[in-house]
């Protein structure tokens, strides 16, 4: 869970924008990637936490497919609503407001 979420949120992070800055200032990148990562991951981590054992049964296979898989899963989810999102934003004619500090516009 930790490893999976952690590397997901390396290049989910700002739209990419991290993983991109980490390559343009190699090898300082490392550190910034490795911070995402502990971050990501020990969110995700604390939460999977509490049910681990419900979640995780003893007789679990391992496969070298299933990190591989959660990921792209991940990627797919996140684009699928992303993209559903918008959609529906606008079907429903509302239209997402240019960025602005939060102070100005604390709800979008």
């Amino acid at each position: 869970m930790f490893i999976i979420q952690g590397v997901y949120g390396a290049f989910i992070e700002q739209q990419g924008a991290v993983f991109l800055k980490g390559l343009a200032v190699m090898p300082l990148g490392l550190v910034l990637w490795l911070y995402v990562f502990v971050v990501y991951g020990s969110a995700a981590g604390l939460a999977y936490l509490p049910f681990e054992q419900d979640l995780a049964p003893l007789q679990a296979r391992m496969s070298r497919w299933k990190v591989p898989a959660a990921l792209v899963v991940q990627f797919a989810m996140t684009a699928v609503v992303a993209i559903g999102w918008t959609l529906f934003l606008g079907a429903l004619g509302v239209a997402v407001p240019d960025p602005k500090p939060i102070w100005q516009a604390p709800f979008w």
